[in-house]
């Protein structure tokens, strides 16, 4: 064995390293791939999304019209097997860059579907914190999408229904002229307040 050259390369929307070497023996050479999973892998959370390789170009493409927007990776895997496009934030709220990379397909999107807008679902977690930040991306995104509420039971997440479960519950999802619960009511109340607060700190 006259000598070993190796290089890494990352594929971080799968979590995975690729480690490639180069063997040599005298004139022969050898190539080998190895994949290593990266279970400390930690990725840029406020600029990208979990699954968004699958589902961000096409959707500006137009071939997306629908597309489910949760929390965390469990959710993304549960919804998937619901049968619906999603992504996954990384956390409670979406970051800045996440925000911009979603505006803008959503934006071809129109240009691509001739003025018709994607449906996107708002599945975050069934608690205070998850309603607010469902709102924050509602109003963000309003004008470019179909904005819906999935309402998941009080303190679940979606990868604590089951597959069918979560297919009705997403089908089911209103815009918020039409939700009616008294927790999305108080949610509402409190993201006025909140955003209000932030205002009266931000003006001169």
């Amino acid at each position: 064995l006259v000598g070993i050259q190796s290089r890494v390369a990352f594929d971080t929307s799968q979590h995975l390293r690729w480690k490639w070497y180069r063997f040599e023996l005298g004139d022969m050479q050898k190539y080998l791939l190895e994949p290593e999973f990266l279970d400390a892998y930690e990725p840029p959370r406020s600029t990208v999304f979990y699954n968004e390789h699958q589902v961000l170009i096409p959707l500006a493409q137009g071939a997306i019209d629908c597309v489910v927007i949760v929390e965390g990776m469990g959710g993304a895997l549960r919804v998937m097997a619901a049968g619906y496009p999603v992504l996954a934030t990384f956390g409670t709220r979406m970051g800045a860059g996440q925000k911009q990379r979603i505006l803008n397909a959503l934006r071809q999107s129109v240009i691509s579907r001739h003025g018709h807008k994607v449906r996107v679902v708002l599945a975050h977690d069934g608690d205070a914190p998850g309603r607010q930040a469902a709102l924050e991306v509602l109003f963000y995104l309003g004008m470019e999408a179909d904005c819906v509420l999935a309402e998941l039971p009080q303190g679940k997440d979606p990868e604590d229904l089951t597959p069918a479960a979560l297919r009705h519950t997403l089908s089911s999802a209103q815009s918020l002229d039409k939700v009616t619960s008294d927790v999305w009511n108080d949610a509402l109340c409190q993201y006025l307040a909140t955003t209000t607060k932030h205002k009266k700190r931000e003006a001169p």
